[in-house]
């Protein structure tokens, strides 16, 4: 598998935090996307942590001290994902 660095829209969501639920809310606008709304739209989430320089931290198949564990240097890069749909 290639791995590729996702685009970067240069737009960053409005970020919301509720202490008492434990939540932390990203918001985008649609428009910002060039569609006029999120119904019906399916979104894939995921996370991975990248070094101080920008680089993504590379993978190994044992844990090392700059790197994490448990795959190969190619492999896909995601430490947590969520894929969600929203529906009309």
């Amino acid at each position: 598998m290639h791995i590729i660095k996702g685009k970067k829209f240069g737009i960053a969501p409005r970020v919301t935090v509720d202490k008492s639920l434990k939540t932390i809310s990203f918001s985008y606008r649609a428009s910002d996307f060039g569609v006029t709304s999120w119904l019906n739209s399916h979104v894939y989430i995921t996370t991975w942590d990248i070094t101080g320089e920008g680089a993504y931290r590379e993978l190994t198949p044992t844990p090392e001290l700059w790197s994490f564990g448990g795959g190969k240097h190619n492999d896909a890069k995601i430490i947590d994902y969520l894929e969600i749909t929203i529906k009309g």
